[in-house]
């Protein structure tokens, strides 16, 4: 927060919102995290995971026809997106990560995301 206080005109203010907006999906808060990934996709519409983050807040949040939206953003930049490939890409070992990321895999799903191999 202090870096977008101090910066507000930071070229790279996007990826502190998305940032931002991750961490609150993480942690179950959607309504703030909606409200970041939308900034950070308003500042800089060309970051695929983070259109599959607002598609997974989205749905997660019963906005299924933004949840489409975004899912077809974000597979219009990567097409090869899949459920199973974000699951293969996992950094953490950490259960509470784990349990956090399982609703995200869910949020991923509910949006229509393809589930892959």
């Amino acid at each position: 927060m202090n870096a977008i206080r101090l910066s507000p005109r930071d070229p790279g203010l996007d990826r502190w919102d998305a940032l931002l907006g991750i961490a609150d999906l993480f942690l179950g808060r959607l309504e703030s995290a909606l409200d970041r990934l939308r900034k950070s996709i308003e500042m800089n519409p060309n970051v695929a995971m983070v259109h599959f983050f607002l598609a997974a807040a989205s749905s997660l949040s019963g906005l299924m026809d933004e949840a489409s939206a975004a899912r077809e953003a974000g597979l219009r930049l990567d097409p090869n997106f899949t459920v199973a490939r974000f699951r293969n890409e996992r950094r953490s070992q950490n259960a509470t990560f784990l349990s956090q990321r399982e609703r995200i895999y869910e949020g991923l799903l509910l949006a229509g995301v393809p589930k892959g191999e």
